[in-house]
């Protein structure tokens, strides 16, 4: 057994500041911030959504129904609709949450009783795109396909992006981004792809990830309309450009990392985090070259996330099995 070496130089320049949450019961699952500054939060554990006021220091947490009485509560992926109110992917709750952040107010979009089987599982959502066609992106894990809920209707369609692939390959959807259409990417945490699916036709072409058992996680898509995301068992972060239809990957420093999620900054600068290990990772794709930032303790990093608005940029990432927050800010 040896142990990492200690952080030096560069990857000591950082003020790490942690805020601990008032139950130990909660755990930050994804961490994303608003326009005000505000870090919101979602519970894998609890049927919460949270927010903390890094100036103040002040929590605060709403509840919303349960779904589905006798599963697990909590949920996983937290994302924001171009009106900035927050959606829940509630996991074996089931079905879809909004949070209108005017009034404060729940709207639950429930699985119909066709599809809410025992092993139904909603894991991601996405609806930044959703004012194009008032359509909004989910997954079920226990079918391990892709959910699309109409808004207007509140009813849900049913799409297997992999009906065509090889007998015997598994899939496991698992990190969404859509781009200006709502055309839908997504990763195949299963296999080895990633896929894109049209959003007026539904037809899903398929791209093979240039390393092998990639396992490619989560998501974002930035300015220029290129996809980041994690190849977690291939130990590496990359990059797909729709437009040229090409990948490009960067090795992660440390061997046995396998990285969660990814963030592309303002600055061009791509962040990622593990739950194996509790180094955050700075990498510059532009030169290749990176620096580790070792957190205090044990963190098990699931979604990270930038806030770009600040100077220097502050990276948000949630301590899931630690109830607290944590917000790094480089000082180099």
């Amino acid at each position: 057994m040896k142990t990492l070496p200690r952080p030096r130089g560069r990857a000591t320049r950082v003020l790490i500041t942690e805020y601990d949450l008032p139950r130990r019961t909660i755990a930050p699952h994804d961490v994303l911030t608003d326009a005000a500054g505000i870090a919101w939060y979602s519970n894998f554990l609890e049927n919460t959504l949270g927010r903390l006021d890094p100036r103040t220091g002040e929590h605060r947490e709403f509840t919303w129904p349960t779904l589905k009485r006798g599963a697990p509560e909590g949920s996983l992926a937290m994302e924001p609709d171009r009106d900035g109110n927050w959606w829940l992917a509630t996991m074996f709750q089931t079905g879809l949450v909004r949070f209108n952040v005017k009034d404060n107010t729940f709207k639950v979009f429930p699985l119909p009783a066709e599809l809410n089987n025992s092993e139904a599982q909603q894991s991601m959502v996405q609806p930044r795109q959703s004012h194009v066609d008032g359509k909004v992106w989910s997954t079920d894990i226990g079918r391990q396909v892709i959910l699309r809920l109409d808004l207007a209707s509140g009813k849900y369609e049913m799409i297997d992006p992999f009906k065509y692939m090889p007998e015997g390959t598994n899939h496991s959807p698992y990190g969404l981004a859509a781009d200006d259409k709502n055309n839908l990417f997504l990763m195949d945490f299963g296999d080895e792809v990633i896929a894109r699916m049209d959003a007026q036709t539904l037809q899903t072409t398929i791209y093979p990830t240039p390393a092998p058992r990639s396992r490619p996680r989560r998501a974002m898509r930035d300015g220029q309309g290129r996809i980041w995301f994690a190849e977690y068992a291939a130990n590496k972060v990359a990059m797909f450009d729709p437009v040229k239809e090409t990948f490009k990957e960067w090795d992660v420093p440390t061997p046995f990392t396998y990285p969660y999620d990814v963030f592309l900054d303002k600055n061009n600068d791509l962040w990622a985090g593990s739950m194996s290990n509790d180094r955050i990772l700075r990498l510059t794709p532009a030169t290749g070259k990176a620096v580790e930032y070792l957190l205090p303790r044990q963190t098990n990093v699931r979604r990270v996330w930038v806030d770009n608005a600040t100077t220097p940029v502050n990276f948000w990432v949630g301590s899931n099995h630690g109830a607290s927050i944590v917000r790094l800010t480089p000082l180099e």
